[in-house]
């Protein structure tokens, strides 16, 4: 073994001698290992981004559909006060006509 070689214990007990830039390349490998595989780590981020995507496609249907339901409620507000002015003036017309109901004049 030279001097700056490092003995490193790998997966299973076996000692790896290692240069000094293996050195740090092997800890990376095993702090790899300690954080998991790299294609579990590929798979948790790849679902991480899908669910990130999902959620802002849901606050996009969540705003548009609050668009849908102001107009709605726009448009019945202004359909409920038409409906009132149209029954304010059937009840003004018909308290001008009088209590016979328009009718004039005598018996038939």
């Amino acid at each position: 073994m030279a001097r700056g070689d490092a003995v490193l214990e790998a997966r299973g007990g076996a000692a790896v001698v290692c240069g000094g830039g293996e050195r740090e390349r092997e800890q990376e490998r095993e702090q790899e290992r300690e954080r998991g595989s790299s294609p579990d780590r590929d798979l948790r981020a790849l679902c991480g981004a899908a669910l990130a995507r999902t959620l802002r496609q849901l606050a996009d249907v969540a705003r548009h559909a609050g668009s849908v339901f102001e107009e709605l409620e726009e448009e019945l507000a202004a359909d409920r006060a038409e409906a009132e002015d149209a029954a304010r003036d059937r009840g003004q017309s018909a308290a001008a006509r009088g209590p016979t109901g328009g009718q004039t004049g005598g018996s038939a």
